[in-house]
C-alpha cells in the first residue's frame, strides 16, 4: 500500500471549543474539559467522542486523550499485579482447593533460587566519542529509560550497528525484563521490541519453562527484596550475586501456561494503549508550534 503526504485538515477535523461559563452549566455527567483537564461537569454533550483535546491557552499542548489512556493503562497494571498476588503470593490459584501445601510450598511446584530459574545477562556501552557507534535505529536501554510503566517502548539513545558489534550488550528480543543495578537500582521493565542495554541494568530470562511475563511479574513482586539486598558503598548496586539470596516460588508448566493466557490480554492492551500514547505525543510535538505561530487556522 502506497502511503501519501497529505495536509492535516484533509485527514483530521479541528474544531475550536465553546464558551460555556459556570453559570450556564447545569449538573449533569459530561465532563467539561479545559486547557488544564476536566473541570466540571455539564448536562449535554457539544461534540461526539472519541476526540483528541489539546490547549490552546494556558496549559499549551497537554493531550486529555493521552490522560484517558494512562488512567486505563494504571488500571490494567494494576489488575496484572492483583492477579499474580491472587495466585502466587496468597495461592489462590486454579483449583488450589484440591493442592496440598507443605511449608508453604503447593504440591509439584518448586521454591528456587532466582539464579537457577533465571538467566541474568549483562550489557554494556561502546565508546560515546565514536559517532559511528551512535545514532542508529537500535534502543539502546539505560536506567534513565524508565518510564514507570510496564513497557519500555524506546530509549533515550540508539545505537548503529557498528555501535552493538562494540560493546558488550547483545540485543535482547521483545520482552526481556530489564531491571536497573545500579544507583537508582530495582526499577523493573518489559523491552517492548528488540534493544540492547548499559552496563547499569541485567537483562532477565526465564529457565525452563518460566515464561517472561510470569519472570517480569515476579520480578516486580521482589523488587522490595531485591533492593534491600543490594550492596551499597556510594551508590546501591545489584550484582549477580544478588539473585542467589532471592527464592521465587515456581508454579508447574500447566499452571503457567494458564497464567499466561489468563494475562495476555492484559499485557497486549498496554503495550496498544502505549504505543497509542506515543503517536498522539508526536502528533502533539508537529502540531503545537504550528497552532502557537498562527500558520495553522482553527475554525
Amino acid at each position: 500500500m502506497a502511503w501519501e503526504i497529505k495536509q492535516l485538515s484533509d485527514v483530521a477535523f479541528l474544531q475550536r471549543g465553546f464558551d460555556i461559563t459556570a453559570a450556564l452549566q447545569e449538573v449533569g455527567p459530561i465532563p467539561v474539559v479545559s486547557s488544564s483537564g476536566v473541570t466540571s461537569y455539564h448536562s449535554k454533550a457539544m461534540v461526539d467522542g472519541p476526540g483528541v483535546v489539546v490547549g490552546r491557552k494556558g496549559t499549551l499542548g497537554k493531550v486529555h486523550y493521552i490522560q484517558a489512556n494512562l488512567r486505563r493503562i494504571g488500571l490494567l497494571e494494576e489488575a496484572a499485579r492483583l492477579i499474580y498476588r491472587e495466585w502466587f503470593v496468597h495461592l489462590r490459584f486454579p483449583g488450589h482447593e484440591c493442592v496440598r501445601v507443605v511449608d508453604g510450598v503447593p504440591k509439584a511446584w518448586d521454591s528456587m533460587l532466582a539464579s537457577e530459574c533465571l538467566e541474568v545477562l549483562s550489557g554494556g556501552t561502546p565508546k560515546t566519542a565514536d559517532p559511528a557507534n551512535w545514532g542508529g535505529d537500535i534502543p539502546f536501554f539505560t536506567p534513565k529509560d524508565h518510564a514507570g510503566a510496564f513497557y519500555v517502548l524506546d530509549t533515550e539513545k540508539h545505537l548503529s550497528d557498528i555501535g552493538l558489534s562494540n560493546c558488550n550488550s547483545r540485543l535482547f528480543p521483545k520482552d526481556t525484563v530489564f531491571i536497573t543495578a545500579r544507583g537508582t537500582v530495582g526499577k523493573i521493565a518489559l523491552a517492548q521490541r528488540p534493544m540492547a542495554m548499559n552496563q547499569s541494568c541485567y537483562a532477565l530470562v526465564g529457565r525452563n519453562h518460566l515464561t517472561q511475563m510470569f519472570t517480569f511479574m515476579a520480578i516486580r513482586e521482589a523488587a522490595g527484596q531485591l533492593q534491600q539486598a543490594a550492596t551499597g558503598g556510594v551508590f546501591d548496586t545489584i550484582i549477580v550475586d544478588t539473585f542467589k539470596q532471592l527464592s521465587l516460588l515456581v508454579p508447574p508448566p500447566n499452571l503457567m501456561n494458564e497464567f499466561d493466557a489468563t494475562i495476555h490480554p492484559i499485557f497486549t492492551k498496554i503495550d496498544t494503549l502505549l504505543r497509542s500514547n506515543q503517536r498522539l505525543q508526536s502528533a502533539r510535538d508537529l502540531l503545537l508550534p504550528r497552532l502557537m505561530s498562527g500558520s495553522l487556522e482553527v475554525p
